[in-house]
C-alpha cells in the first residue's frame, strides 16, 4: 500500500511517539505506538532527522492527552471523534474502559491503520474525508461527544 504526501506524516507522528516513549524520561508512554512502529516497513531517517517535528508532535501529545482525559474525567461514558486520525494511538493511552471511540480519515489511510491497529468493540476506523459529511451518520452517540483534530 503506498502512502503520498500528507498520508505519510502518519508515520513520522506515530515515531516521533514511540521514540519519545523508549526515552528514560518519558512524558507519556505509548506502547502502541512502540509496537507499531516495529511491524512497519518504512524508511524513518526523514524522521530521525527532523527534530522539530519531533519535538512538535511531542508537545500536541502532551497537551492534547492532557485535554482529551480532563474531559473524559468528566465524561466517563463519552464518544471520542478522532478526525483525520491517520495511525494516532490516543485510544490506548487514555481508555478508561467505556468510551467508545471513532477514527475518521482518508480511505487509503483507514486501509493502512487496520492493517497495524485492529478495531475493537469500541474503537471503530472509518473511511471518510473529514468533508463527506456522511460518516456522522455512522456514529453511535452518546450524550457527551468530543471531536478531535489535530
Amino acid at each position: 500500500m503506498n502512502l503520498e504526501g500528507v498520508e505519510k506524516t502518519m508515520l513520522l507522528t506515530l515515531y516521533a511517539k514511540a521514540k519519545h516513549s523508549q526515552n528514560k524520561n518519558h512524558r507519556f508512554y505509548d506502547s502502541k505506538a512502540i509496537e507499531v512502529i516495529s511491524k512497519v516497513d518504512y524508511d524513518f531517517s526523514i524522521a530521525e532527522k527532523d527534530k522539530l517535528m519531533q519535538m512538535g508532535t511531542i508537545a500536541r501529545t502532551i497537551v492534547l492527552d492532557k485535554m482529551v482525559t480532563d474531559y473524559i474525567n468528566v465524561h466517563p461514558d463519552c464518544t471520542i471523534v478522532n478526525i483525520a486520525s491517520g495511525m494516532d494511538t490516543r485510544f490506548n493511552r487514555l481508555d478508561n474502559g467505556k468510551i467508545n471511540w471513532y477514527n475518521v480519515d482518508l480511505e487509503n489511510s483507514a486501509s493502512y491503520r487496520l492493517k497495524y491497529i485492529e478495531d475493537t468493540d469500541r474503537v471503530t476506523t472509518l473511511a471518510y474525508s473529514a468533508m463527506d459529511s456522511a460518516w456522522a451518520g455512522e456514529i453511535e452517540k452518546r450524550k457527551d461527544v468530543l471531536f478531535i483534530v489535530e
